[in-house]
């Protein structure tokens, strides 16, 4: 997996079709035998509950990922139902607090990229919702 590619659908405002859009074309890539992580930052889990994951019922999720001293990302990717497509699923229940958690973290903006870094030649495309 040499050419990655990372797409990041993101808008201040609610309800304009950022999750289905992520979830869309995450699956589509999937359909086109592309390697495909779908990243859900969303503190109401939208893109989770889409493809039919209960977040309480993970192991773990992207508020782990971020707060926790957990360095493997794979330890919080499940695969889903679709064939090549994996997720790193929110939390319901933990994701409105994350904001208040990072703000007070040193480097909290590079946080993300540099758990993901090591996993990143596994996929062609790592969607961020």
């Amino acid at each position: 997996m040499t050419n990655l590619r990372k797409i990041t659908i993101c808008s201040q405002k609610g309800g304009v079709g950022k999750t289905t859009l992520s979830v869309n074309l995450a699956y589509n890539f999937a359909c086109m035998s592309k390697s495909t992580l779908l990243v859900d930052l969303s503190p109401q889990a939208d893109a989770t509950t889409h493809l039919g994951i209960q977040s309480e019922k993970c192991k773990g999720s992207i508020y782990n990922l971020l707060l926790e001293k957990l360095d493997d990302p794979s330890e919080v990717i499940i695969p889903t139902r679709i064939r090549n497509l994996s997720l790193i699923p929110s939390d319901r229940e933990a994701m409105p607090g994350i904001e208040l958690a990072l703000a007070n973290i040193v480097g909290r903006e590079t946080i993300l990229s540099k758990k993901i870094r090591d996993i990143e030649k596994k996929y062609d495309f790592i969607i961020f919702d």
